[in-house]
């Protein structure tokens, strides 16, 4: 007999998700199925159907896009301490710098280990959009045992 993706015996094809219908999406993320009417979604602040034509282009424009591309289009920066570790980590807009789009700032032991990072987003106006920080927690030998998240 074969397997399903979780390894249980039965036909895999025979397994799937049914949902209920239910009302129309009022909250980011949120996915539904509504009868009669089919998959309907919530993004950005927009209700609009799977199958439908989605955001309009102007739309699509007026979301805050900056931190799509960091990869493909952003400058990264690095600022060392004077034994050379990294304690600033920025991502730039352009070379020129004239908007910062995201920032790591690493706070070291007396070891040079990490014992917190706090990350700053920024969105496409250069405003703060959101702070985590992460504090982490070594062992005798040095090895982080735990890390603890706080979103702000």
């Amino acid at each position: 007999m074969p397997a399903t993706p979780d390894r249980h015996p039965g036909v895999s094809d025979d397994e799937g998700v049914n949902l209920e219908p239910a009302s129309a999406p009022v909250a980011n993320g949120q996915v539904r199925y509504v009868a009669g009417v089919g998959f309907r979604f919530f993004e950005e602040g927009v209700e609009t159907g799977l199958t439908g034509t989605g955001l309009s282009e102007a739309q699509h424009e007026a979301l805050d896009t900056i931190t799509h591309d960091i990869s493909e289009t952003c400058y990264l920066e690095l600022t060392r301490n004077t034994q050379g570790r990294v304690t600033v980590v920025s991502y730039w807009d352009s070379p020129a710098k004239t908007k910062k789009v995201r920032e790591t700032v690493l706070t070291r032991n007396g070891a040079g280990r990490v014992t917190q990072d706090a990350t700053t987003q920024y969105d496409a106006a250069g405003v703060v959009k959101m702070v985590l920080t992460t504090v982490f927690t070594r062992n005798g030998a040095g090895r982080v045992v735990s890390a603890a998240l706080t979103e702000v």
